[in-house]
Order: structure tokens, then C-alpha cells, then sequence
């Protein structure tokens, strides 16, 4: 690394002329000790973001710089991600930051961590696009400045001057010091000197826009331009053959157009007759809707009076069958009256043809015996020729008797009969 025997730090104002600065960031600002925040305020400078990753140093820089109104202090922990990371708290306070003791000790031997804890990191380049800062001077004041650099990339060719705090002992591990210079020349940076600190393997390395880079960078801008011309060129003849192309579509689509208007003009033309004739079913459908509604009515009142009407006719029938039904009833009583009494003469009349067989029985009997007595006579008669006369008249008068006794009998067969029925 190529130093200088004059103070970088204290050419900062000379820098300043060469590259004005249009807005300035501070990373690491600790308690707001630094030559670039005197120019800063010796420029009367608006446009500065101050990061520190101290709360307590935070709040000391809002209460010194309370002034400066535009001044912008951002209490973050900047790092290459945005992610949650451990944050080691010191013995030696301005050294806190992400790297481990054991990296630091190769600096400060006896150092010790007395804290650690995970915090939300964040990058340089999403801060300042969250905050819609512009700069054109950065200064990182911390260890590792790499990390912080390396999540700031977007950034860095709208930059003019860096200044990077980093380790220039050669002695100490390259994982500290290596990184920062290829990251400078790729972006087109180179270091104009460094100023050490009281510790012998720190100090402040100032970078600035190489010119001569940017000259090439234009030359190849030109010649990138220059294709670019070219392709535009190329570009611009088809497009014109494009354009023409479309005029051409154009005349054919307006051709078109006016076909369809003229079709829309007819279509619209048959839409107001149908309307018309819309309208005209409309009135007679009302007209048809009333009538209907009328005649509706009127059988609706029909119905009402017809069913009025058979309701109270309904009325009389159910008290003429209420009627009916009392007169059946009465009927059926009377009846009832009746199959008694005739069942009471049934059974006298059953009871006279039982005692009437009982007596024909008996003139059965009589007669068979009259008819034995007659025999025993006839033999008696042929003997006695004197009493021939008067037997026959005692059968004469057992015949006339059973005719009698056989007539009473079908008599009273039909009265039963017709009781019955």
C-alpha cells in the first residue's frame, strides 16, 4: 500500500474544491469526533447522514448536532445483509462492533467482551434508498469496513470520495485488511494516502474518483453509444416499416370502421322500430293486463257470491239433514216400537201355533183313536146296522173340526209372516 508524506485528513479541505460535496455519510460516528465533520460544518454543510450503532452515542450526536436540523442521525448497525447478527459490546467501547474478540486482539491484546447480543443489521445502500439520501463523500469510521462496503455496492459509482478505516500493518491477518482495495479499483477508485493513528496498524485511507478511469469508462460509454446508435438506426428503419405496415392496418381497421358504423347506423335504425313497436305490445299488454285484471275481478266476485250462495244453501241442507236425521231417529224409534210389539206378537202368535199343534196333536190323537173306536164300531156296525148313522156323523164332525183347526193355522202363518216383513 503507497503512502504519502503529507496528511491526507488535513487535505480533506483541498479535496473538497476538487470534489464538492453535494451531501455526506457517516458511518460509525461515534461521538462525533473526526477532521470530516469539522469541514462539514465549516462548509455549512446540510445534506449529512450520521450512523452509529451506539444508542448512547446515538442520542449524544442528535443533542450535539441539534443545530444542524438537517442533519440526519440513524442509530443502525450497518453490515453487507440485512439480517440479525450478534453485536459484541467491549471493553474497549469504541471498538464495539460484529467482529469477534479473537480478531481483535491480534490489535489489542488484552481486550475483552463483556457483552453480546443479536441485533437487526441493516445495509448501507437500503438505508440510504429508504431515506432517499444523496452523497457524493462517505466516511467509514469502523471495523470491519469491508462488511460495510460490501452491502453498498449500488451505491458506489455515485460516490466521489471514500474514506475507509482499515488495518495497514501488513502484519496483522489479511482476513482484516483484504477486500477493500479490489473493491476501490473495480469501482474506479484510488487511494490518495493514509493517515495513521496513534495505534501504529490502523489508520484512515482516503479514496477518490480516478479520472483517468472515468476517461476510459467514457471512451467505452462512446463506443457503447455508438452501437447503441447503430442499433437504434437499425431500429428505427423497421419501425418505419412497421409504421407503415400499421398505416396501411390503419386505413384497412378505419375502412372497417366505417363499414361497422354504417351497420351500427342500420342496426340502430331497426333498434328504435323495435322499441316502437316494443312500446306498442307494451300499451296493449297493459290494456290486456287491466282487462284481465277486470274480468279477474268480476269472477272473483262471481265466485265470492256463488260460494255465499252455496255456503247458505249449505247451511239449509245441513239443517234439513239435521232435521232428517231427527225425524229418522224418530223413525227408527217408532220402528223399534214396532219390531217389539211385533216381536211380542210373533212369540204369542208362535206360542198359539205350538199350543194349536198341541191341540191338533191331540185331535190326532182323538182321531186315531175315533179312527181305532171306528174300526172296532165298523166291526160292531156290522153287527149293528142300528147305530151306522150316528158314527157317521161323529167323523163328519172330527173332519169339519180339523178343517177348522188347519184354517186357523195359515192364519196365523201369515200374520206372522207380515209382522216379520
Amino acid at each position: 500500500m503507497r503512502e504519502v508524506a503529507f496528511s491526507p485528513l488535513k487535505s480533506l479541505e483541498c479535496l473538497s474544491r476538487v470534489f464538492p460535496i453535494s451531501g455526506a455519510i457517516v458511518v460509525g460516528a461515534g461521538r462525533g469526533q473526526g477532521p470530516w465533520l469539522d469541514l462539514f460544518i465549516e462548509r455549512g454543510l446540510d445534506n449529512v447522514l450520521l450512523i452509529e450503532a451506539d444508542e448512547t452515542n446515538a442520542k449524544y450526536l442528535k443533542k450535539k448536532y441539534a443545530n444542524n436540523t438537517r442533519w440526519n442521525t440513524q442509530q443502525k448497525i450497518v453490515s453487507d445483509k440485512a439480517e440479525e447478527q450478534t453485536f459484541h459490546v467491549f471493553s474497549n467501547s469504541s471498538e464495539n462492533s460484529l467482529l469477534h474478540e479473537e480478531k481483535l486482539k491480534m490489535l489489542w491484546p488484552n481486550i475483552a467482551t463483556k457483552e453480546c447480543k443479536s441485533c437487526p443489521t441493516v445495509t448501507l445502500a437500503g438505508l440510504v434508498r429508504e431515506n432517499e439520501f444523496k452523497a457524493n463523500w462517505l466516511v467509514i469510521d469502523l471495523l470491519p469496513a469491508f462488511t460495510v462496503l460490501s452491502g453498498s455496492l449500488e451505491m458506489l459509482r455515485t460516490l466521489d470520495v471514500i474514506i475507509v478505516r482499515q488495518i495497514v500493518d501488513e502484519a496483522v491477518s489479511v482476513d482484516l485488511r483484504s477486500g477493500i482495495e479490489s473493491i476501490m479499483r473495480d469501482f474506479g477508485f484510488r487511494s490518495v494516502g493514509v493517515e495513521r493513528e496513534i495505534h501504529p496498524s490502523l489508520g484512515h485511507n482516503v479514496y477518490v474518483r480516478d479520472v483517468s478511469c472515468q476517461g476510459f469508462e467514457l471512451k467505452q460509454c462512446r463506443n457503447v453509444s455508438k452501437l447503441q446508435q447503430q442499433g437504434w438506426r437499425q431500429k428505427q428503419i423497421s419501425w418505419l416499416l412497421e409504421k407503415r405496415a400499421l398505416l396501411k392496418a390503419r386505413e384497412n381497421v378505419e375502412h372497417e370502421i366505417e363499414k361497422y358504423v354504417a351497420e351500427i347506423d342500420e342496426l340502430k335504425k331497426k333498434l328504435c322500430e323495435m322499441q316502437r313497436e316494443l312500446d306498442k305490445n307494451k300499451e296493449e299488454y297493459s290494456a290486456f293486463v287491466e282487462r284481465t285484471e277486470f274480468e279477474a275481478e268480476k269472477r272473483n266476485k262471481t265466485l265470492i257470491d256463488r260460494e255465499s250462495a252455496w255456503l247458505q244453501e249449505k247451511k239449509i241442507l245441513l239443517q234439513d239433514r239435521d232435521m232428517a236425521e231427527k225425524q229418522a231417529n224418530l223413525k227408527y224409534t217408532a220402528l223399534q216400537q214396532q219390531i217389539k210389539e211385533l216381536t211380542q206378537i210373533k212369540n204369542a202368535a208362535e206360542q198359539l201355533v205350538e199350543q194349536k199343534k198341541a191341540e191338533n196333536k191331540q185331535l190326532r190323537e182323538k182321531n186315531d183313536s175315533s179312527k181305532s173306536k171306528l174300526v172296532e164300531e165298523e166291526e160292531d156296525l156290522i153287527g149293528r146296522n142300528s147305530t151306522n148313522n150316528q158314527k157317521i156323523h161323529l167323523q163328519e164332525a172330527i173332519n169339519t173340526e180339523l178343517a177348522r183347526a188347519e184354517t186357523q193355522l195359515e192364519v196365523l202363518k201369515e200374520l206372522l209372516i207380515r209382522g216379520h216383513y
